[in-house]
């Protein structure tokens, strides 16, 4: 674990094998990556954990959520429910918070009390999210699922390498989102010259989306 100024550091991540590839992130937090079994037992460690952190601490959650919520694990025994909500307002108290969730923009903004906090718009991640959304806009994304590895493995790169300069402290929490942002844009050059991709400008589309649609909050 790299030196930091720090009080702690804690990734978490509920157990789905939708987001196992979100997992070279959280392995940069070495046994403070906790990735939350399919049982209640294991919710209620990371809520106890959690409630505990002395100020300020790193805070990341990884994993599915909607604009009101952050989702539990899932599994073939263990259905998804909410498990963080803004009545866990007082847990993000004082500390420095990021939730790589869908719409968890929002869901910040329902909350108060934190240092700093950055959350995200709807990240297509798979197929039948994909499906989800055309549900609702009537628009079908044309991506490839080699296409959608690239938007997750584009996403991953940035935070995991914006992270990887917080923890080393050449940057400040407050400077997190413009990393993000540059190291996106970088992907995004990337997909752009790359005329193998046969959609290429709908992956562009998403990773500008991904972009834009990131919220960076400083705690009043």
């Amino acid at each position: 674990m790299p030196s930091s100024s720090y009080k702690s550091f804690f990734c978490i991540r509920p157990k789905d094998n939708t987001t196992d590839f979100l997992d070279p992130i959280g392995t940069l937090f070495g046994e403070n990556y906790f990735v939350i079994a399919d049982n209640e037992e294991s919710h209620l460690k990371v809520l106890s954990i959690l409630e505990g952190l002395s100020p300020t601490s790193l805070i990341i959650f990884l994993g599915h959520g909607t604009s009101s919520s952050l989702h539990s694990a899932k599994s073939e025994t263990f259905a998804t429910r909410d498990f963080i909500t803004k009545d866990h307002n007082s847990f993000f108290a004082n500390h420095n918070v990021i939730f790589l969730a869908c719409r968890s923009e929002q869901f910040i903004s329902k909350l108060n009390g934190y240092r700093n906090i950055v959350g995200f718009g709807n990240i297509i991640s798979s197929r039948p999210e994909i499906s989800d959304e055309a549900e609702i806009t009537g628009q079908f994304r044309q991506l490839e699922d080699e296409e959608i590895d690239i938007f997750n493995q584009s996403y991953v790169y940035a935070i995991r390498e914006t992270l990887g300069l917080l923890l080393s402290e050449t940057i400040i929490f407050s400077q997190v989102s413009n990393y993000i942002s540059f190291f996106i844009n970088k992907c995004l050059n990337k997909v752009l010259r790359d005329h193998s991709l046969k959609n290429r400008v709908e992956l562009a589309t998403l990773l500008f989306e991904f972009r834009n649609e990131m919220k960076y909050l400083k705690g009043k």
